[in-house]
């Protein structure tokens, strides 16, 4: 009960209750052509943004440094 009144609320905050009764509908009308059509409009490298982690101690967590 917790989980569907959390989804019917959450739903109110960008359309209303209706989003909640035809989510799994339209999710399962997607088709593996609309996914892919999608990541070739926008899945593109100068579309990207690149981070590198670069480890600085010696992997040990010190409670001081928090």
């Amino acid at each position: 009960m917790t989980a569907q009144a959390f989804w019917l609320a959450f739903a109110e905050n960008f359309e209303n209750y209706t989003w909640f009764e035809q989510f799994v509908p339209r999710l399962e009308a997607v088709t593996v052509e609309d996914v892919l059509d999608v990541a070739r409009r926008w899945l593109r490298p100068q579309n990207r943004t690149v981070g590198w982690f670069i480890p600085t101690g010696d992997g040990e967590f010190d409670e001081e440094e928090e």
